[in-house]
């Protein structure tokens, strides 16, 4: 089953050069995700009914053209299968004609919210008609790893606050890129071409974090650490 929406892209969704904020992506991205899991029965409701909510741990996007302030975006997603105890999803953002303009997938787990553990794929009733069509990306998320010879050239301090704490009571996936295109600087206003996110550790309201931003080649990297723990990874990548 694939989930399809026709958006135009809103002013509040845009930088100053009017192309769409990655974190707005993420952002119409977790919510199209809840609305075709919601459809396939596996959403928030009937998750929450048991304790039970979606984390995502991993996320890859792919910028072939940068939507832009007051474009017309068709935008799907689908549930593309499991790899171990992790769901795939994908997401797929065209032109009306049909141009492809941002490709991502995700990796998804269950947790629960009592004990915190991740729940196995096959506790749950996933019927097979839910899958969609094949991954847009030729593989999962991968994990990310700073390169050694990388140079550290920017480091700041931030404290989660009310903007950035969502209803699962942690930091919301959008508010770690927008820390992180922050700590970017002026290198934000670059044209990435690919652009991957790894989720490793929650953050609760009130934590005190540093942000780094490490540069190697063509590539930024920022590292998001909790008490020296990487509770967030991102990499921004230009060809």
């Amino acid at each position: 089953m694939i989930t399809s929406q026709l958006l135009d892209i809103p002013s509040y969704f845009v930088d100053e050069r009017k192309r769409l904020r990655v974190s707005a992506f993420m952002e119409l991205s977790q919510q199209i995700a809840e609305d075709n899991s919601e459809a396939l029965g596996f959403g928030y409701n009937a998750l929450i009914a048991s304790g039970d909510v979606w984390i995502l741990s991993r996320m890859q996007m792919r910028f072939l053209r940068m939507p832009r302030f007051k474009d017309k975006v068709r935008f799907e997603t689908w549930h593309s299968g499991t790899e171990g105890p992790l769901f795939i999803r994908d997401y797929e953002m065209r032109s009306p004609e049909g141009e492809p303009m941002v490709l991502s997938n995700s990796s998804w787990a269950i947790m629960n919210l009592e004990s915190r553990a991740v729940q196995r794929p096959d506790r749950f009733d996933i019927p097979r008609e839910s899958l969609g069509r094949p991954s847009c990306l030729e593989s999962a998320p991968r994990k990310i790893r700073i390169p050694a010879d990388a140079v550290l050239e920017e480091r700041m301090s931030r404290e989660a606050r009310y903007s950035d704490v969502d209803y699962n009571h942690h930091v919301n996936n959008a508010r770690y890129v927008v820390w992180a295109m922050d700590c970017l600087g002026e290198a934000a206003y670059q044209d990435f071409t690919e652009i991957n996110v790894n989720f490793n550790h929650e953050l609760a309201p009130g934590a005190s974090v540093e942000i780094l931003r490490y540069k190697a080649g063509s590539t930024y990297y920022i590292d998001v650490q909790d008490n020296g723990t990487h509770a967030f990874l991102a990499s921004f990548r230009m060809d």
